[in-house]
């Protein structure tokens, strides 16, 4: 099966919110965007002033919320991968992205810290953007269970 048709960005658009975010990873690299990941903020919020906001913004929240700091060695993270509770599959779907597996019989809503498991999951994602480099511009998140 081939890639979902995406719809196209304006070019004067594009342009313009890659000169502004130029500057910005100039300055700090942490900030960089590729060009998906530019036409995905275009896409969403139609306006270069918005999808530059929006960016910033979410540039923001990865700093505040650790996001690069993320790894198997903290213990939130080692415990939610002991337990299975999710994974980033090596298999990709019918599309060629990457899948996390969220197997449900490992989840107990009365027995689970939601902050402990939103930074797992955080971490999953940024796992399966690493992979999704050789890929398109997005994913597959099913829990088939």
């Amino acid at each position: 099966m081939s890639e979902p048709t995406l719809i196209p960005v304006n070019e004067a658009d594009l342009k313009d919110l890659k000169g502004r975010m130029k500057l910005i990873s100039e300055a700090d690299p942490s900030q960089y965007h590729n060009e998906f990941s530019l036409k995905r903020y275009l896409r969403a919020f139609k306006t270069p002033d918005d999808a530059f906001k929006a960016i910033l913004k979410t540039n923001k929240w990865r700093k505040e919320y650790g996001v690069a700091e993320l790894s198997p060695e903290i213990a939130i993270i080692k415990k939610n991968l002991d337990a299975k509770k999710a994974r980033v599959l090596k298999h990709r779907d019918l599309h060629g992205r990457p899948v996390i597996y969220i197997p449900a019989k490992y989840h107990n809503v009365n027995d689970r810290d939601i902050n402990e498991l939103t930074k797992f999951i955080v971490y999953c994602l940024v796992s399966m953007i690493t992979l999704r480099k050789t890929s398109s511009h997005n994913f597959a998140l099913n829990d088939y269970n």
